[in-house]
């Protein structure tokens, strides 16, 4: 170094980070990022649809809509909570006139497509992603199913099944080579919650109890709010 004058500090582009000890991003940035994406995208485009998809949506599901909508169209699901921030809860929060009442309508299973296009076009598109779909444990039987004494279908349920059937509960065995109820079994019964079992045995019988249905159940258009 020469004398009087100082070495220059050491560029932050030479110092070598190791990965291993990358700092994770906070919970709480992941939340304000989110936040302000919501906020952005609403801030550049005239409506904003509160969409119900339901809370057991799948991601593909989630992803097949995406997906199908169109080009500019943003599709955003999280935390009820966020939401509500993004939009605003009061009249002095909101990110534009009337959204706070759009976030009084936010609820869990729901999600927001904010959009230049009408509503027209977001409901077709709506109607074109809805499919009959295999319920899951809890799931509220829509019909009561029940599978006779007697063989059950080779083809559907092959002799190397009977251990994966007598652990979802069904009294089956083996006769001549082909499986068999030696009783009567009610998979579900309308009006009740389905357990995992019952949920896997009526995947196994192709029986799709549950709807993906996604529907409009509230809009922000140019301004104004209105529930459906």
């Amino acid at each position: 170094v020469v004398e009087g004058r100082r070495a220059m500090p050491l560029s932050k582009r030479a110092k070598k980070v190791s990965l291993t000890k990358t700092k994770k991003k906070d919970p709480g940035e992941k939340r304000s990022a989110y936040v302000d994406s919501l906020r952005s995208c609403i801030e550049g485009r005239s409506s904003v649809f509160a969409v119900r998809i339901g809370e057991g949506t799948r991601a593909t599901q989630f992803k097949e809509l995406r997906k199908a909508l169109p080009a500019g169209t943003r599709l955003f699901m999280g935390k009820k909570t966020l939401m509500c921030v993004a939009l605003g809860k009061a009249e002095e929060d909101e990110v534009q006139p009337e959204l706070h009442r759009l976030s009084a309508v936010v609820d869990g299973g729901m999600a927001l497509v904010v959009t230049d296009e009408p509503r027209a076009a977001i409901e077709a598109v709506l109607a074109s992603v809805r499919s009959a779909e295999f319920a899951t444990a809890g799931f509220v039987a829509t019909m009561s199913h029940l599978l006779g004494r007697g063989p059950l279908d080779p083809d559907r349920f092959p002799s190397s099944m009977l251990d994966t059937l007598k652990k979802l509960g069904l009294p089956a065995a083996i006769n001549d080579g082909t499986l068999e109820l030696i009783d009567d079994f009610q998979v579900s019964r309308q009006g009740s919650k389905l357990s995992p079992e019952q949920a896997k045995l009526l995947k196994h019988l192709d029986v799709k109890m549950d709807i993906f249905a996604p529907e409009i159940v509230a809009e922000w258009v140019d301004g104004r709010f209105a529930s459906s």
